[in-house]
């Protein structure tokens, strides 16, 4: 907390003792060496400690907190860069397309989801860097994300059109990685490359499977699977309207 007011000096005030003045004078002292020596982490410390002291419209504060941001710039750049090519090769090393068939299913989701956390991160890290490096990587983590929810309704619902209950409960894992992967990364800062239906629909179709018998499924839980992918066939958002209509979890579909 400043000792000093929004233009006051911490040196005028009658109310303070001549240690604590001595503080603010030294703290100043710390200051204006650090701008001299320009280091960043002298400087960042030296800001830090004036700002107990001092008033935000100070003079050398204010000249001490932008020659920080001129130094860091710099090194903040690099390091941006540096996580929008790693996000970038993540994603495509890792793509559904390129790691289902060499990779064990378990940790083929896991790092499909360390890839979208990786964009996420660098998209969001505020940090101002080339347009065309966070167009790349944005466009990037649509088509991940796009595809890999794609590839995981597939299986899915390939699995239960098959009546497959070996493949069923990896089909399932898939699709909550998906779900879990969307929230964790948040992609809401990437943009819409899945939809909130889709999103909706995914979880409808993970409750449908969970409570399937691997004795058969009964013939209603079938007829409404069959009901909900004819309805994503033709558009995705139907398919959550489907549900809607018919009064969802709590109206005709609570068997499910």
């Amino acid at each position: 907390m400043r000792l000093a007011g929004p233009t006051g000096s911490v040196t005028r005030r009658k109310d303070l003792t001549p240690r604590v003045r001595g503080e603010a004078q030294q703290s100043k002292k710390l200051l204006l060496h650090a701008m001299e020596q320009k280091s960043s982490r002298e400087l960042d410390l030296a800001i830090s400690k004036a700002s107990e002291f001092w008033p935000e419209t100070d003079p050398d504060l204010l000249q001490g907190q932008s020659l920080l941001a001129q130094l860091t710039r710099p090194v903040e750049m690099r390091k941006a860069l540096g996580a929008h090519g790693r996000a970038q090769v993540k994603l495509a090393k890792f793509h559904p397309r390129n790691s289902r068939s060499v990779t064990p299913p378990r940790r083929a989701r896991e790092m499909r989801g360390e890839a979208l956390s990786a964009a996420t991160s660098a998209l969001s890290s505020g940090v101002a860097t080339n347009l065309s490096v966070l167009r790349k990587t944005e466009r990037a983590a649509r088509e991940f994300s796009e595809s890999w929810t794609n590839s995981a309704w597939a299986d899915l619902s390939q699995a239960l059109e098959t009546r497959n209950f070996d493949l069923l409960p990896e089909a399932i894992e898939e699709c909550e990685a998906v779900l879990n992967a969307i929230h964790a990364a948040d992609l809401a800062q990437i943009g819409p490359a899945v939809s909130a239906e889709m999103q909706d629909l995914l979880q409808c179709a993970v409750r449908i499977a969970e409570g399937s018998s691997g004795f058969g499924l009964e013939q209603r839980r079938w007829e409404a699977l069959q009901q909900l992918r004819g309805a994503v066939k033709k558009r995705r958002g139907a398919a959550w309207r489907f549900f809607r209509e018919n009064g969802g979890w709590n109206g005709g579909f609570s068997m499910i």
